[in-house]
Order: structure tokens, then C-alpha cells, then sequence
């Protein structure tokens, strides 16, 4: 039997990277059977990150994480937070630099350890190759990434945009209205911007197959869509939401590119 260690580690995300280019290089303990993670930036900016070990190991590598956690923290502290007073929230955010414990909950079917496992590792990837341009980037991270859920999605154009839509519709709900219709004219004025040559790379990546990923996390994620479809313990819907979710993105700007994208194609 195995059971879950949660750790919260407070960090600012623009230093986020750093942490995951530490974890990438910490030799983990062989009693851990695999890692999950999560960004946020509900209650503070942080990563949470789930070890799933097996029970008889439970206490012993708890200690050793959290020491090793701490001693991270202690020489590589993550740039100071300045936050605003939320009139909404009871409770101020937790510390930057700080580590708690138990405060979060990753769900996870026993059956897709590999799965989540692998994702952490593309999420870890992502973060070491672009580094402090991360959060910058995320918009054109995105939509790579709906180019390689293309490929195994059985889903034609119509469905694909209809999918898109049902996901900008759940995530408005989010937003303030009037945010939310600023943030959108901002994000279709930047798509019209790079209008042709957006709708030429979906058009080479999507429609002919073409483009596929050699390297890097693109490739390592591509692998991933093969494994499950192999496995078939997920589909490449939940797999991109799960990659949309963990990765702390926070705009809408990829959905709304890929979607007047895929609406430009289909009308020219």
C-alpha cells in the first residue's frame, strides 16, 4: 500500500524555475515511487508538490523531504512578494519561504501514477527550458501543446473549436466581467497580430500532420499521448487539462488563439 506526503512550498512564481530545476537535479530517495505537481498562486504563489511513497516509508522520507526542502529555502530564497489586501479573502496569503504541510490534495487514480508522473516530469522540462521567460511564454506553450493533443484526438474541426469554447466558457466564470472582456479584446487584438502565420502553423501542424516534435518537453509529451493511448488510462482531453491546470496558467490568451485560430482555418 502507498499513500501521498503533501508539501506546499511558498515561492514566488517568478522564481519558480528555480525550484523545478532543483527538483529535476535532486537525487530522490528510492523509496519514492513517483511526484506530482501543482501551481498556484491561491493563498500565495506556491507549488504543490505530492510524493507518493510506499506506507512503512512514510515518516522516514517525510523527514528527509522536508529537510531537504528546508535546506533549499534556507540558500535559495525566491524574491519578496509584495500583495495587495484581498477584500474577498478571511485569511492573508501564507508566507513566501515557507513550507506547509497536508494543506492540499492532489486526486489521483492509483491506475495513472505513471501518467501524472511523466506530466510532472513535462511541466519540470518546461519550466528548465525557458526559465525566468516561463510565465511569459505560456501562451505560445499552449498552443504546442493543443498542436500535439491535435494528433490524437479523435475529434474533428468543428468538435475541436466546439471543446475550446466549453473551456473559455468554464474558465470565464473566473474573472470579474469586465476583466474578463478587457483581457479578451487584449488577446484577439494579439491574435489578429500574428493572424498568418498562427493559422499557417495550425494549418502545416494540425491539418497535414506535419511539424511533429523531435526534442525536448514537446517530444516527452507527445510520448505521453502515445502511452495512453497504449494504456488507456487517460484521454488526451484530460491530459491537456491536467497540463492546463497544473501549470498555473492563468489566462484565457491561448484558449481564445487556438479557437479563432482553428474558426479562421475553417473559414478560408
Amino acid at each position: 500500500m502507498s499513500s501521498n506526503l503533501t508539501y506546499s512550498i511558498f515561492y514566488n512564481k517568478t522564481d519558480w524555475f528555480r525550484f523545478l530545476i532543483w527538483i529535476k537535479n535532486y537525487d530522490m530517495p528510492n523509496e519514492i515511487n513517483a511526484f506530482f505537481l501543482k501551481m498556484s498562486s491561491v493563498g500565495g504563489d506556491h507549488i504543490e508538490l505530492t510524493i507518493n511513497v510506499k506506507n512503512k516509508n512514510r515518516i522516514k522520507i517525510a523527514k528527509v523531504v522536508s529537510d531537504c526542502f528546508l535546506n533549499f529555502l534556507k540558500k535559495s530564497r525566491s524574491s519578496p512578494i509584495y500583495f495587495k489586501q484581498n477584500n474577498e479573502s478571511y485569511y492573508l496569503d501564507f508566507p513566501n519561504n515557507t513550507i506547509h504541510y497536508g494543506v492540499h490534495d492532489y486526486q489521483l487514480n492509483e491506475k495513472e501514477i505513471l501518467l501524472h508522473y511523466k506530466l510532472a516530469n513535462i511541466i519540470i522540462s518546461i519550466f528548465c527550458e525557458y526559465k525566468a521567460e516561463t510565465l511569459n511564454t505560456l501562451t505560445e506553450i499552449m498552443i504546442q501543446a493543443f498542436v500535439i493533443y491535435s494528433q490524437f484526438s479523435s475529434k474533428n474541426i468543428n468538435e475541436l473549436i466546439l471543446y475550446f469554447q466549453d473551456l473559455i466558457s468554464f474558465e470565464s466564470f473566473k474573472y470579474d466581467k469586465t476583466l474578463f472582456l478587457k483581457q479578451q479584446r487584449k488577446d484577439l487584438d494579439k491574435f489578429h497580430q500574428n493572424r498568418v502565420a498562427l493559422v499557417d502553423y495550425l494549418e502545416e501542424s494540425i491539418f497535414k500532420k506535419r511539424n511533429f516534435p523531435k526534442n525536448g518537453w514537446e517530444k516527452n509529451l507527445f510520448d505521453l499521448y502515445k502511452l495512453s493511448n497504449l494504456s488507456k488510462q487517460s484521454s488526451p482531453e484530460q491530459i491537456l487539462q491536467r497540463l492546463y491546470e497544473n501549470i498555473g496558467y492563468e489566462s484565457l490568451t491561448a484558449l481564445i488563439l487556438m479557437v479563432e485560430g482553428l474558426k479562421a482555418l475553417k473559414n478560408s
